[in-house]
């Protein structure tokens, strides 16, 4: 097999599985560090007043261009006088993906509101539901790529036309997602949470040709528990579902938090159902927490990749305000 098939070949397995497996929405694999992502209703859903979030990805950069991701996110919780067992949450959320020769980018902005209902007398039974509306921008640097009618039989060329009909190279759409979460305390050192969202209600166009192809909804399920077995040590279990386009992907761990409240050591592994092996590695400082990950991919792409994968770094800022009034005891999501 010479350089040139070889390097088809590659590529070929290269866009079976991302299309098979991952082909619509950006993905992380500390879903747990980007929580308004994943369900609107953890906006603002927790146990300090403000939270601000920043994490990255890099990934496939052993097979080609890596496709890296950036998001930020900040949320706070507002508890008025006039909800007497509820609260609101108020956030906000932008992500970036790029990928490819052709700097093919995901842009995405959207504004996050939710609303939490204590059920019972000491407000450990919780429900909250959460809405997101943004925009979505996709955009493409056609010159940059080749294409079909390009091969002259030997090699491409770029100088010939391509012959396709765009209609345009960035494309602008409006995005609205939905979600529910319910969190339960069974006591202040065992705490469980599950939760659904629907991504993309509205099925936003994305298509840079004159077609009506559309982002198709996205179903996430996802659920976990906090349990505190001493002042040391905690575990976090938690699981992890999505379906989009008839692709799936499922997620699930723990990670266990070490030490005293001011300093705790962070380690974790997870898997990726049939994909990834994901060991982690993290620090929790005073408010600060920052957490290092890794994907050992053991699909069948490691015959391309040689069982390397994505990696994602997630830093988060925890701030607690006086606040007069707490009208519900929360659950802590983020680590």
């Amino acid at each position: 097999m010479n350089y040139l098939h070889k390097k088809f070949y590659i590529f070929g397995i290269l866009i079976f599985i991302l299309l098979n497996l991952n082909a619509q929405d950006i993905h992380f694999s500390q879903f747990y560090n980007t929580p308004l992502i994943i369900n609107p209703a953890f906006t603002g859903n927790s146990d300090y007043n403000l939270r601000f979030g920043l994490n990255y990805r890099n990934q496939g950069k052993s097979i080609s261009v890596p496709y890296k991701t950036y998001s930020a996110f900040i949320d706070a919780k507002l508890t008025p006088r006039f909800l007497k067992r509820g609260r609101f949450g108020i956030g906000g959320m932008f992500y970036n993906d790029r990928a490819g020769d052709g700097n093919l980018q995901s842009t995405t902005g959207m504004a996050f509101a939710s609303y939490s209902k204590g059920f019972n007398r000491y407000n450990t039974f919780v429900g909250t539901i959460g809405i997101a509306i943004g925009f979505l921008n996709r955009s493409v640097n056609f010159s940059k790529l080749l294409f079909d009618n390009q091969w002259n039989g030997t090699s491409f060329d770029p100088s010939l036309p391509n012959n396709e009909n765009f209609t345009d190279n960035s494309i602008f759409s409006i995005d609205f997602n939905f979600g529910a979460l319910i969190s339960y305390s069974f006591s202040k050192k065992i705490k469980v949470h599950i939760g659904s969202s629907l991504c993309h209600v509205n099925k936003p166009k994305t298509s840079f040709y004159e077609s009506n192809n559309r982002l198709e909804h996205k179903l996430i399920i996802h659920g976990g528990l906090y349990y505190e077995l001493n002042n040391k040590l905690n575990i976090t279990p938690e699981f992890f579902y999505s379906t989009q386009s008839n692709t799936n992907e499922i997620i699930f761990g723990t990670n266990l938090l070490y030490g005293k409240k001011e300093l705790k050591l962070n380690c974790g592994i997870w898997y990726r159902f049939s994909r990834d092996i994901i060991p982690l590695i993290g620090i929790n400082y005073n408010k600060y927490n920052l957490s290092f990950s890794y994907d050992i991919n053991i699909s069948k792409l490691h015959y391309a990749s040689n069982y390397c994968g994505g990696m994602e770094i997630s830093l988060i800022r925890i701030f607690y305000i006086n606040n007069r009034r707490t009208p519900c005891e929360n659950f802590e999501y983020s680590y």
